[in-house]
């Protein structure tokens, strides 16, 4: 009972993100405007904390690659909220203007329709993007990240 509750979930949100990744990649140019200015984001503070450490090679105990880690899961954690949380967030202003009941006369749990409805695809290449550039500083300086400075930089951000 409860495996296919969470099942129909998963199916109602994977459809709604189909949908929604159709709506973001309609304008070509401004997909590849906003992931260039993501990339560019992502290389400004990879150049910020270069300039910092300068020819040191630790600032305050923190490896160059384990500073460049920081940010990084700020920005994942950003990603991650952005996704579900406009659905939350627009929820007291679909009840006052009446757009909410269309969640209500549908077979579904309410809150699942909003947040589907409200659903942040860009986050998703956000995420993705963010995962991708963490799993390469971890590939590219291994002796110089350690799995307790990445829990800690998770846990600091």
């Amino acid at each position: 009972m409860r495996h296919s509750y969470f099942r129909r979930h998963a199916k109602i949100l994977a459809r709604y993100g189909i949908v929604k990744l159709k709506e973001i990649t309609e304008y070509k140019l401004d997909l590849v405007m906003s992931t260039v200015g993501l990339s560019s984001w992502f290389l400004a503070m990879f150049f910020y904390w270069r300039l910092i450490v300068g020819d040191q090679t630790t600032l305050a105990g923190w490896t160059l690659p384990e500073l460049f880690l920081l940010p990084l899961f700020g920005q994942l954690i950003f990603a991650i909220l952005g996704i579900f949380w406009g659905g939350i967030h627009n929820l007291w202003r679909d009840v006052t203007d009446g757009t909410f009941d269309k969640h209500l006369a549908r077979p579904v749990n309410p809150l699942v329709g909003q947040i589907a409805n409200y659903m942040g695809m860009w986050g998703f290449i956000r995420v993705s993007l963010i995962l991708m550039i963490m799993l390469g500083v971890i590939i590219a300086y291994p002796s110089q990240v350690s799995i307790l400075s990445v829990l800690l930089a998770f846990l600091v951000s």
